[in-house]
This record gives C-alpha cells, structure tokens and sequence, in this order.
C-alpha cells in the first residue's frame, strides 16, 4: 500500500514495491532468447494489455487481488531484460550506451570480486549462464502464485505455441517450504527496507533503521543522496528523465545458488547448533542471536563463550553492517530480496533476485565490499561470508556454490511501451 502521491505505484512492476502478494508459494520463471525481434515486442507489448482476464500483463504495484480457481489471489507476473536483451529488441546503441557500466558488463567480468571464482565461477554455472550463452539470455520473465495454481505452467504453455518471437531457454521453478524456512533450516526472519512513501503490509518485517529513500529501488526518484543524482541515473537518451525508458524502472540481480544441505548438517554435527546459528547471525527461528545488536555484541557474545568479532562477521551482520570503521559517509546500500527455495532431483538452495537503483553500488557494494571482502571493518577485511561467502581451498566450509547470475533490467510500464514501439 502507498501513501505517498510521489510514489508511481501503477508504472513500477510490483515486485519491486509490493512484492509478489500474498499467498506466494511458488515461483516460475522462464529464461527466453528473441528469435524474432518484431514479434518479440508484439508479444511484450501485450503483457501492458489491461483488459479483464488477459492473464499475462505485466503486474504494477497497484494490483488488486482477482479470483484465480475461485479464490481471491495476486498473480503476479515480473518482466527483466538483459544488455544483450535490449539490443536484441531492437534498442538503439544511443540508447544502450546511457545503461550503466556494470550491468553492460554483467556478472562474469565482475565475477572476481563478488566471490564467483573457484567453485563459483562462471564456467560452473548452468548452461544458460555461461559465458558461452550469455548473449542468448535476453528476457526473464517470472510468475508468482499460490501453492498448486498452475499459472506457471500455463505461461510456459503458451511461450511455446503461440508466435512469441522469443525461445525458452530453459525454465525453473522455487517453492515456498514449510514455516518459510530455507534448506539450511533457518526461518528467514531478514525484512526488506522501509520506502519512504510506502506502508509496509502487517505480514512484514523490517530490519531495523530509518525508511530508505524511493530512489535507491526506482529510477528517476530522490536517493539518500538527494537530488543531485536523479537525472543521470536514468537511462535513457530523451532530454528529460520523464521521458526515458528507465524512468521507473529498476536493475536486478537473478542469482541462483546451491546450498549443500549435507555438508552443513555433517558440519553443525560435528561443531554444534550454536556456532551453526553464529555463521548466520540469528537463530534458527529467525530471531536475533544476541538482542544487544551488532553494536553492543561484546557482553552478550562472552556470556555465550562467544568472540564478539563472529557475531560482526555473521551473515546478518555482513549484509547489513550498523558500523562502518572505513568510511564517514554512511552508505546503507540497501536491496530488496525476492527469493524463493528450489528443489531440483539432488540439488536445492535459492532462486534470488535482489533489487536496487545502482547495481555497482548496492548489489556489488553488499555481496563484494561487505560479504566477500569486509573492507567496511578492519578488524573483518580479508575474510569472507562465513554462510554463503567463497571459503577458498576449504571445501568443508563451502556451503553455497554460485549456479548462475544474471543482471536484469526491470522496466516500468511506459518503459516497456517505449521499448517494444
């Protein structure tokens, strides 16, 4: 719900703002190549189709719930495009050119500081994500819905016969589990920001801080900056930032990582639930370790027998330090996380995607500085993300291996018009 008159809530895709809606307990999502550049924006084009029961348009944050199978839901179906994606749809080179260096790049030749080396490295992704694909990887297009709904599948179904002008790659599927734990067992009890301008649902759970600005999720909008750089971090080669197809828009990151169940449990076996619980920061249920905070870890962490240095260099902690040692400048490089568990004959962990305005200083900034690097903390630099970081030669710690990255532009409506017209 927004409260805000600045929030464009019917042009931003609702997963960025509102998320998938309630109940969302699986996910599809299809990864497409453009065969057919006309045709491809023909059949993007459709998805801005408002007219009752067109089942595929792309879903805004104003969404209202509808009836599915006789019961009032959110289908909720998220559009991103990759660089190649873009020109692929025929997006001109002037236009490509004001998109901003990293998600030009894309994840591989920035794998190196991010982690994705060794065992995470692109050359042991799934196929699709490899270099040697990636200039087929042009549309994600994902459907979330409630449990046994088959909207998925029915969008697959209709990719493949009807003229789309597009390829499905491959497709994959995440499923909610029971007590939204993930497959290490934790509940994830990590919210997403406070928007300025936006009421969070009741359901949510905020980390604790002041609301963000909208302009750190959606471009075009004032971020913890101020103004001073709205105008330039919209892509777009029209004179004003209203008028170019990023306006509204947002950049995402599509990462799919496995979680070697097995390994953890031998590990928590052998050195306990509570240094397990440590790695991540919190316990099991998804309630803070040591109630103190990061801040005041010392007491509380000794009490426990426990080095306050672990609980700072937890995952929680990581990916949301409340100190920065380095840097005056508090820079909060928050994201918004969409995520959902998957299950795939031997193999499982987490389909995510991890939203924000500037891929380079939220995205690379949380996973690189922070969890790979810890350049924010002295006492940390060095090491790495004890839970999903890269432990190097160690493959007794290496609990969560890269399986594929993707940067993804997400549009906003009228820059989606702008982009199939």
């Amino acid at each position: 719900m927004v409260t805000g008159s600045a929030v464009p809530l019917a042009d931003v895709q609702r997963l960025v703002l509102a998320g998938p809606g309630r109940p969302a307990h699986q996910v599809t999502y299809a990864l497409l190549e453009v065969v057919d550049a006309p045709a491809a924006r023909r059949r993007l084009a459709s998805m801005l189709d408002e007219s009752p029961g067109h089942r595929w348009r792309l879903s805004c944050s104003d969404l209202r719930a509808e009836t599915v199978n006789g019961e009032r839901t959110y289908l909720s179906t998220s559009l991103g495009l990759t660089a190649h994606g873009l020109a692929a749809l025929g997006v001109s080179d002037d236009e490509l050119a004001t998109f901003p260096f990293e998600f030009k790049q894309g994840p591989h030749a920035r794998c190196g500081f991010l982690g994705d080396i060794g065992v995470n490295a692109p050359d042991h992704w799934l196929e699709h994500f490899t270099a040697q694909s990636l200039h087929r990887l042009h549309v994600v297009i994902s459907v979330w819905e409630p449990a046994d709904h088959t909207a998925g599948d029915e969008m697959l179904d209709d990719l493949a016969r009807t003229d789309s002008g597009m390829t499905t790659l491959t497709s994959f599927k995440g499923h909610r589990r029971r007590g939204g734990r993930e497959p290490f067992g934790f509940r994830d009890g990590m919210g997403n920001p406070r928007i300025a301008g936006v009421e969070r649902p009741a359901h949510a759970r905020p980390l604790p801080g002041e609301e963000v600005a909208l302009g750190e999720f959606v471009l075009g909008h004032e971020s913890q900056f101020g103004d001073r750089l709205r105008s330039w971090r919209v892509p777009g080669a029209a004179k004003r930032p209203e008028d170019r197809l990023g306006m509204n828009g947002s950049f995402a990151a599509l990462r799919v990582m496995r979680q070697d169940v097995d390994l953890f449990r031998r590990w928590m076996e052998h050195n306990g639930e509570l240094a397990a619980q440590l790695l991540c920061g919190v316990t099991f249920d998804g309630d803070e370790l040591f109630p103190n905070g990061v801040g005041g870890a010392g007491t509380a962490a000794l009490d426990h027998g426990v080095d306050p240095i672990c609980v700072l260099g937890s995952h929680v902690a990581r990916a949301n330090p409340q100190h920065n040692l380095v840097s005056r400048v508090h820079h909060r490089r928050r994201i918004i996380r969409r995520g959902m568990p998957y299950e795939w004959s031997e193999e499982e962990g987490l389909i995510g995607l991890f939203i924000c305005a500037n891929l380079g200083a939220q995205y690379e900034g949380v996973l690189g500085d922070w969890m790979n690097n810890a350049v924010h903390d002295p006492r940390l630099t060095g090491t790495s993300d004890p839970l999903v970081g890269y432990q190097g030669r160690d493959s007794s710690r290496q609990f969560v291996i890269t399986r594929g990255v993707s940067y993804l532009f997400l549009p906003g409506r009228a820059g989606l018009q702008r982009i199939v017209t």
